[in-house]
């Protein structure tokens, strides 16, 4: 999988106008077009050997714990537990509104529409009606 910034970085070289809260509120349907792309590209992809290996370690050593800065679910599908995501989490919406979060896994997303503000938002982020952001860290 591609890094996030970087020369070849699927967010270009600096991460692009879709990774602030600046972008989103300029056109959230292009974030939200370019998060579900990075959510179909890694729909496929599984853990590799050594986020099993990491995972292991939390039944090996009593005081381990997991924290990295993916936004995959690769270290919880390899069978980590209580991860520590710093940069949150891309199969995980949060209604902008009340802060309703939720695990949205489906690929693609549900229809995309718009809530009574007029943000673009995927199907059913909250029961406020308040528009939906993914849960990475920008």
């Amino acid at each position: 999988m591609p890094t996030f910034r970087g020369a070849a970085a699927c967010g270009g070289p600096s991460g692009g106008g879709v990774a602030s809260p600046q972008g989103f509120s300029a056109d959230p349907l292009a974030v939200w077009r370019f998060y579900e792309q990075r959510r179909r590209n890694l729909a496929s992809v599984k853990p590799n050997p050594a986020h099993h290996v990491l995972a292991a370690w939390q039944g090996r050593f009593a005081s381990y714990r997991l924290v990295t800065q993916n936004v995959d679910g690769l270290h919880q599908a390899a069978g980590a537990r209580d991860v520590l995501e710093l940069h949150g989490s891309i199969w995980t919406v949060r209604c902008l509104g009340c802060g309703q979060e939720r695990e949205e896994r489906r690929v693609p997303l549900p229809e995309l529409r718009r809530c009574a503000q007029g943000v673009a938002q995927w199907s059913g982020p909250a029961s406020c009606g308040s528009g939906s952001s993914s849960r990475v860290t920008w």
